[in-house]
Formats: C-alpha cells, sequence, structure tokens
C-alpha cells in the first residue's frame, strides 16, 4: 500500500488557497499592485494580469492535486519547475534594475517559499511510488519458512543451502547504485577468501535473474547463486528497511560516491528497484543467523572477511 503522509494533503490545499488569492489580489488590482511596487504602468497590462491568472490557475490546480497527490504529481512536479523557473528570472530581473525591490518581495511571496516544501513533496511522493507491496510480506512468518520460500536460480532453497554449509547472505541495493557496483567489485576481490570460509554466496537482488545474470557477468559473479526479490519480502524479513534522506542522500553519501562512482569508476546506472532500500549481510547456518551486518548509511562498506569468519555451532 503506498501511503503518503497525511500533512502533504494538508500543505497542498493551503499552497492552492494562498496561491489564489495571490493570483486574485495581483489580477484585480494589477495597475495599483504596480504602482505600490514603484513600477511604471505599461501601455497594456494584459502580461501583467496574465501571472495573476496563471497563479490563480495553479492554485485550483493545487487543491484538486491534494485529493490524491500521487495520481496528481504532474500537476505538483510542473508547479514546482515554474516556481523555480520564475524565481530565477525575477532575481535576474531584480539585478539588472527591471523591477523594483518591492515586486520582487511580493513575487518572491509566491515562488520562494514554495521552492522547498513543493520538493520535499515531490521527494515523498517518489519515495511512496517506489514502495513494494505490503500484500506479499507477513511479518509474522517464521524465519525458516521465509527461508524455504525462496529459491535460487538453481531452485534450491536457502534453508536447503544452509543446512549443507554456512550461507553468506548479500544483499544489494539497486543495480544503478555505485555502492551496489563498489559492493560487487569488492566481492570479488574477496570471493576466493571467503568460500574458503566455508561459505556458500548467494546474492539477493530487486532485479530479475536474467538482469542480474548479465549484471553480475561483468564482475565474474555470475556462477554465484542468486535470488530476486522484487517486493523486498526477503529484504524486510531480515528487518533492512528503506532509507531516511540522511542515509541516502546526506554529505557521508556524496562524499562516498564521489569516491565509489568517479575516483573508483564504479560508476552510476539506471534505478532498477526500490531506490529507498537498505542493503545488509547475514551469514545463516541450519536456517539460524549467525551474523548480521546491517548498513547505517547506504555508503557504509563494511569489513567482508570479517563476516565471514565465524564459529559454527
Amino acid at each position: 500500500m503506498r501511503n503518503l503522509p497525511d500533512w502533504i494533503a494538508i500543505v497542498l490545499r493551503f499552497a492552492g488557497i494562498t496561491n489564489a488569492v495571490w493570483g486574485l489580489t495581483f489580477a484585480l488590482f494589477t495597475d495599483i499592485m504596480l504602482r505600490w511596487a514603484g513600477m511604471s504602468t505599461p501601455f497594456s497590462i494584459f502580461p501583467w494580469l496574465s501571472i495573476g491568472l496563471m497563479a490563480i490557475t495553479f492554485g485550483a490546480a493545487y487543491f484538486l492535486a491534494a485529493a490524491n497527490p500521487l495520481r496528481h504529481t504532474l500537476i505538483i512536479i510542473t508547479g514546482f519547475f515554474i516556481k523555480l523557473s520564475s524565481f530565477i528570472f525575477l532575481l535576474k530581473f531584480y539585478l539588472s534594475d527591471q523591477v523594483t525591490a518591492r515586486l520582487a518581495f511580493f513575487f518572491a511571496l509566491k515562488d520562494i517559499i514554495w521552492i522547498p516544501v513543493l520538493g520535499i513533496i515531490i521527494y515523498q511522493i517518489f519515495k511512496a511510488w517506489q514502495a513494494p507491496n505490503d500484500e506479499e510480506y507477513n511479518p509474522q512468518h517464521p524465519l525458516n519458512d521465509t527461508l524455504r520460500h525462496f529459491r535460487t536460480e538453481e531452485g534450491k532453497s536457502l534453508y536447503e543451502l544452509s543446512m549443507q554449509k554456512p550461507v553468506y547472505l548479500m544483499f544489494l541495493r539497486h543495480f544503478g547504485c555505485t555502492f551496489c557496483r563498489e559492493a560487487l567489485s569488492d566481492l570479488k576481490q574477496y570471493r576466493r577468501e571467503i568460500e574458503a570460509q566455508g561459505m556458500s554466496i548467494v546474492l539477493v537482488h530487486m532485479s530479475s535473474s536474467e538482469e542480474a545474470t548479465l549484471f553480475f557477468d561483468k564482475y565474474k559473479l555470475n556462477s554465484i547463486h542468486q535470488i530476486s526479490d522484487s517486493e523486498c519480502v526477503l529484504y524486510r524479513t531480515f528487518q533492512l528497511n528503506r532509507g531516511s534522506f540522511r542515509q541516502l542522500f546526506g554529505i557521508r553519501a556524496w562524499v562516498r560516491g564521489l569516491q565509489a562512482g568517479i575516483i573508483r569508476t564504479q560508476g552510476i546506472g539506471v534505478l532498477a528497484g526500490d531506490g529507498f532500500r537498505m542493503p545488509g549481510i547475514f551469514v545463516i547456518y541450519k536456517g539460524e543467523i549467525l551474523k548480521s551486518y546491517r548498513h547505517r548509511h547506504a555508503a557504509d562498506r563494511p569489513d567482508y572477511l570479517a563476516l565471514a569468519d565465524c564459529e559454527l555451532a
């Protein structure tokens, strides 16, 4: 179920009211407002009048979008970019003395306040749109039942594999993420040492098995067991939740992203799967979790060999 915070509808209604009031004020009293702002009255006030009419129109549109923000996302995105471009042009005109400070302030009330607010709403809508289907996830299911349900491309369940030898279960971020690519590059480097510890490596991802096979081939990891979990049921079973803005887009993520993506040439790709889902690594043996590592930030780089070094019961 893709739910949005309740405050979004309230804020959109308020945006609709304030935009409509601003537009109505400017449309009805264009000549008075221009004289108040110290601007000379043009021969034709229609271009100025149209600005007020556009604000009224978008006020009504925001009110409509409040009923179902997910359905009317295009209205919100359009409004965001119109306000952003309006502010940029307003700043340009003010710096070139084409509009007075009073008029710039009056227009800024309509645009600059709402730019970050609409940006946050668009972020929340995108996050909700990316959310997996809750119908396929039951938090009450015992771990062993879930391990029996999920099978590798060869048809073996995670439970079967864990009964034979310890499973090094590595949950990845989406394939377009530079940290996912870095993790696979690291795994390529440490694979032999991890397997020398008696581990059976299993990669869990959110893409199709066919896409994963092609992607893993770039890192010479296509012979490793893999499991496709597009609805993130297995991710959620292991309490790998969706990351916060700070975990995904904080300063640490930007610094490490530049390091991994540019300096280490991992690059980035197209978003495929839940872009907000956090990664993690678990060691499972005989249906029990022996070791776990849940990333606190998307940019975390765990000690892969230390996780593989564990005593078996």
